[in-house]
């Protein structure tokens, strides 16, 4: 349910909040300041309007025993126009308690057929929130989106397959994009 996930996510925040607040380098460049508690990944062209609703109930919500309203890190409410768009999802992810990734079969499917010469943004973000996960510095809760049939039973999740062993354009390691999703 909805509020199942929400409590979830609020268990989540408090302890990656915990976790940020403790660094003993909290607001240096190796462990910048949190300025947000999520941050929502999404692909734009399936799973938008699902974002959106997402980042609207959890900005609904208070965290901890001071009752801090939740900070989400949403491109489309976050990014500044004419500004380069990777370095502000960077800096956006960086800034970030939990990284939120919204998966569905339709936001995964581009990476199907991905080349190596070819990038993602999605992917990119993948990449990049596992790398500050391996230095301490974000939880990772990925989100799995179902679908409907045509009689409107909900089938769960499962487009784990068939993607490319290509190695990623984008991975610091040359990871591939199986490997990646693997790892979120």
């Amino acid at each position: 349910s909805t509020w199942g996930l929400l409590s979830l996510l609020s268990l989540s925040l408090i302890m990656a909040s915990d976790a940020a607040a403790a660094g003993t380098n909290a607001g240096t460049s190796d462990n910048p300041r949190k300025l947000f508690h999520i941050f929502i990944s999404y692909r734009v062209a399936t799973d938008a309007l699902l974002a959106e609703r997402v980042c609207d109930k959890l900005q609904q919500l208070s965290i901890g025993s001071h009752s801090v309203q939740v900070r989400c890190f949403l491109d489309k409410q976050n990014l500044v126009s004419g500004e380069d768009w990777q370095e502000g999802f960077l800096n956006g992810l960086h800034s970030s308690c939990l990284f939120l990734p919204i998966i569905s079969g339709p936001g995964l499917a581009p990476m199907k057929t991905l080349t190596s010469d070819k990038q993602d943004n999605v992917l990119l973000e993948y990449e990049k929130a596992l790398e500050l996960r391996e230095r301490g510095l974000i939880e990772i809760l990925p989100v799995l989106v179902g679908t409907y049939d045509d009689q409107r039973a909900y089938r769960r999740f499962g487009a784990w397959g068939g993607y490319s062993d290509a190695p990623s354009r984008t991975s610091p390691d040359g990871a591939t994009v199986a490997h990646t999703l693997q790892r979120i």
